[in-house]
């Protein structure tokens, strides 16, 4: 596992519709609240493009799981004023654990439009193929696709789904031939794989600390 990469702490949210433009005014500001805690670094967000209703991602770099226990954070993180406006919540700590090697688009300077997350979980005799196929066969193949530029993968130290991939894109990708040849070699291992989640969001904010 890379020991030098900060942890992600990701929390999923989906409000309803009528109440977006409110919620997303104060969730920019909640970020800032939070990303000013001790032990974060920098936050990002994310609205799904694939899905019916309002479906929100957000990301921040943390040094270390006890950036989550600082009397800071604990201030910050409730939301109760939005509390009627939210359908569902969650939220998981990540560790990375793989990243692709750097194709020719990243030399070539493209910035991603778009973030791919796959979110899986391998039955325990099939990790160990699970995680060769998504590191040698999957992710070398995938980035071959016309619009895909990197890839990282993380385990969870906190949450679930256990494992999950970032893709970092162009533009969308799916229905190009390239992508069709390399979709089918996940079929011999999708019995073996629950709690199945791909979703596809466009970035509507970010903050870093200064």
């Amino acid at each position: 596992m890379s020991q030098n990469k900060p942890l992600l702490f990701t929390v999923l949210v989906q409000v309803k519709p009528e109440s977006v433009k409110e919620f997303n005014q104060w969730y920019n500001e909640h970020v800032i609240e939070v990303v000013d805690c001790p032990g974060f670094l920098d936050g990002y967000r994310y609205e799904a493009t694939s899905l019916e209703g309002a479906h929100y991602l957000a990301i921040y770099h943390i040094e270390s799981a006890k950036a989550l226990d600082t009397p800071e954070f604990g201030k910050a993180r409730g939301w109760k004023e939005f509390q009627p406006a939210v359908i569902q919540a969650s939220n998981a700590i990540y560790q990375h654990i793989y990243s692709s090697p750097t194709p020719y688009r990243v030399s070539q300077g493209l910035k991603p439009d778009l973030f791919r997350f796959n979110r899986s979980e391998p039955i325990p005799e099939k990790e160990a193929e699970y995680n060769h196929w998504w590191n040698n066969i999957h992710l070398p193949e995938t980035l071959e696709c016309p619009g895909y530029i990197s890839a990282e993968r993380y385990v969870a130290l906190k949450g679930a789904p256990k494992y999950m991939v970032m893709y970092y894109m162009k533009d969308y990708t799916f229905s190009t031939p390239e992508f069709h040849r390399v979709a089918g070699s996940w079929r011999p291992l999708e019995p073996y794989v629950k709690n199945r989640i791909n979703i596809t969001y466009k970035p509507i904010y970010e903050y870093i600390k200064k």
